[in-house]
């Protein structure tokens, strides 16, 4: 980046702040209920079969376009409440040369019910 450049950063700062804050927010709610946060792999041997969901190429694999998977093999190995802050890629729906890229937060639980495990109750905000 050149010196002209470096003012864009500089105008960004509150933006990355905010979402370090975000972040930051939402694993504590998780660690503080006992959820195990994983990381699994961001590239796979063969993405979920999906026809509405384009997966992007990695040299014979695919870039996640979800960590469901994975996590359900931690959940099948007895690991009931876990949580994943991490990227996903995904192709564009048009085609176009850009890659859809986006955060993603998956959690498992070891519920019945959604009212049981609320993402984001109203103390946390």
């Amino acid at each position: 980046m050149n010196t002209d450049d470096s003012w864009k950063l500089a105008v960004r700062a509150d933006v990355l702040r905010l979402r370090a804050r975000i972040i930051r927010a939402v694993r504590h709610f998780f660690v503080k209920r006992h959820f195990l946060e994983v990381e699994t792999p961001v590239r796979i041997p063969a993405p979920a079969p999906e026809s509405h969901i384009r997966p992007v190429p990695s040299d014979g694999w695919f870039l996640q376009t979800s960590p469901e998977l994975c996590m359900k093999r931690l959940l099948a190995a007895d690991y009931p409440r876990i949580f994943q802050i991490c990227k996903c890629f995904r192709m564009p729906p048009s085609a176009g040369i850009a890659l859809g890229l986006d955060r993603l937060v998956m959690l498992f639980a070891d519920k019945s019910r959604i009212e049981e495990v609320v993402a984001f109750p109203p103390e946390s905000l």
